[in-house]
């Protein structure tokens, strides 16, 4: 197992939100609870209608800012170029499964 060092959000076993007053902190009871409230139904998927305008010259003091997927941006400004949180695939997941993790809802904008 990987060692951590010691920090203000780290005792060197867990990891922890140090602004969270500890009389807010969850409990066992509070997540049973929580798990026994009513989910909303997952959004249908819809089409994402925007296009992407990547090759243009921006102006000085322009920023552009499209869309990818999920948490994905792409950020151009000033000659400088920033993709957020890239994930490539149609799921988030974490086993290899075929239908591990969610699905997306929107149609990925293409790069």
């Amino acid at each position: 197992m990987m060692a951590w060092p010691v920090s203000d959000h780290f005792d060197g076993e867990r990891f922890f939100n140090p602004t969270w007053p500890q009389s807010n902190a969850p409990t066992l009871r509070s997540l049973f609870k929580m798990l026994r409230e009513p989910r909303s139904r997952w959004p249908r998927p819809f089409e994402n209608k925007g296009t992407p305008r990547l090759h243009e010259t921006l102006a000085i003091g322009d920023i552009a800012i499209t869309f990818v997927n999920h948490a994905t941006f792409l950020i151009q400004t000033g000659g400088t170029t920033i993709l957020t949180d890239p994930i490539w695939s149609e799921r988030a997941r974490r086993g290899q499964g075929v239908h591990a993790g969610p699905a997306w809802n929107s149609t990925a904008c293409q790069i």
